[in-house]
């Protein structure tokens, strides 16, 4: 069963989730306001992009190698941090974890940085300063699903 306190967290922070969004289409909207242009919220969340095919499969880079490495990182940061963090320094199973994490964050983030840098210069006629946000969150979600099972492809009796 989900625990209260799960439940709590995912809920504020959808909260705040949405409390940002409004403050950026706030603040974007008084931006334009004063150029004396207009936005609204489909131009908003696209970021001011038209979406074609080959916008998304861009959009999606960073979001697929940090979301991939991340979680595979993650898995080889509990492996080789974990054993040292809790014998030598005694920390607990959340605190290797965040370690763990910022590990695996700092490899993800820095290797999806430099591919969406490559990316830039193989297809200098996308725009990808301007983005949509919503197109890294779908490839955090895809790259992060794959890294969970990448790791158990080449460790079976490890990865359980």
């Amino acid at each position: 069963m989900i625990s209260r306190k799960f439940i709590i967290f995912t809920i504020i922070y959808i909260i705040i989730i949405i409390i940002s969004a409004v403050i950026a289409y706030q603040l974007e909207k008084n931006r334009r306001e004063k150029k004396g242009e207009t936005i609204d919220i489909k131009k908003f969340i696209n970021n001011g992009t038209r979406i074609t095919p080959r916008v998304f499969f861009i959009g999606l880079i960073f979001g697929i190698i940090f979301g991939m490495m991340d979680n595979i990182s993650l898995y080889f940061g509990v492996e080789g941090l974990g054993d040292i963090l809790k014998k030598k320094y005694n920390m607990d199973e959340v605190t290797v974890a965040g370690y763990s994490n910022a590990y695996s964050g700092t490899l993800g983030i820095t290797l999806a940085a430099f591919a969406v840098l490559i990316s830039k210069y193989l297809y200098p006629d996308v725009d990808q300063n301007n983005l949509p946000v919503w197109l890294d969150t779908i490839g955090f979600l895809t790259g992060a699903i794959i890294g969970i099972y990448v790791p158990k492809l080449f460790f079976k009796k490890s990865a359980k």
